[in-house]
């Protein structure tokens, strides 16, 4: 599959609701930079992650103030229309603000949150960046999904904050645009624990990934970035000093998935897809 030919260009700001920017928060900048330069052909503009000379991603230092997260952390940040009146929300719909609305240049207006179970994420209301400006292709997020240890909790708080609608699917944890298009999924440590049968299971990758999934107390949001082939990324990768989750890249419904870290420690997922997901 020709790369040029499946990734998205995005030129306006994303319905309410949709994963729509990604900042790495990481206590060395220069070596993450280095790190995603050669995992996936990414440049440099001050804090800015590029790829055909289009922003992607930010990269920035880990810091101590508000809404920070404890360790190297990738934060998903949800489109949002008026980032005000949806961070109101999060406080009415059981979760709370970590950092209230805040200018980020021109570039837009952002707020920080935590749900229910403490899971960290962002708010964007793009002006000048609404966001990932390419998407679904190599070298670019294709798919978020919360590793939670409360799914019970959490679905109904995305629901009530983004409008989410009840998949029609059988898997009742994904969580549907009123459009009718998923933008992310939930896994809980309740539905890990369910699949007794990996082969009766809808989950059986993560049985095998189950030992990377390390949950931390409050569960947290992992971005899934696109490659053309796991196995060789997942090699580069691990050339460029990251970590790769034994037994390697590993084959599900949507595409061949691999466990990685950054050199940082900062957890990811490689996906060579079989589709856009």
């Amino acid at each position: 599959m020709e790369e040029e030919l499946w990734r998205e260009q995005v030129d306006v700001n994303p319905p309410e609701g949709t994963p729509s920017w990604l900042e790495l928060s990481v206590p060395d900048p220069d070596r993450a930079r280095e790190f995603y330069g050669t995992l996936f052909g990414w440049t440099f503009e001050d804090d800015l992650c590029l790829l055909d000379g289009l922003p992607v991603a930010a990269i920035r230092l880990l810091g101590d103030g508000p809404g920070e997260p404890n360790g190297p952390e990738w934060t998903v940040f949800f489109a949002t229309d008026d980032c005000a009146r949806t961070s109101d929300r999060v406080n009415a719909a059981g979760g709370h603000l970590l950092r209230p609305p805040y200018e980020d240049g021109d570039r837009g207006r952002a707020a920080l949150a935590a749900d229910p179970n403490g899971a960290h994420f962002g708010l964007w209301q793009g002006r000048e960046l609404v966001g990932t400006r390419l998407v679904n292709g190599y070298g670019t997020f294709i798919f978020n999904e919360l590793l939670t240890t409360d799914g019970e909790r959490a679905l109904p708080f995305y629901q009530e904050l983004f409008g989410y609608r009840p998949s029609a699917s059988s898997s009742s944890s994904d969580l549907v645009r009123p459009d009718g298009h998923t933008v992310a999924s939930i896994i809980s440590r309740e539905a890990m624990d369910d699949l007794d049968d990996p082969a009766d299971g809808d989950l059986p990758h993560m049985v095998e990934l189950d030992g990377s999934l390390h949950l931390p107390g409050h569960g947290s949001w992992l971005t899934y970035f696109a490659v053309d082939d796991a196995h060789k990324a997942t090699k580069r990768l691990q050339d460029a000093g990251g970590w790769a989750h034994s037994p390697g890249p590993v084959e599900c419904p949507w595409g061949c998935i691999s466990a990685v870290k950054d050199p940082l420690g900062t957890p990811l997922r490689l996906i060579e897809p079989w589709d856009v997901i």
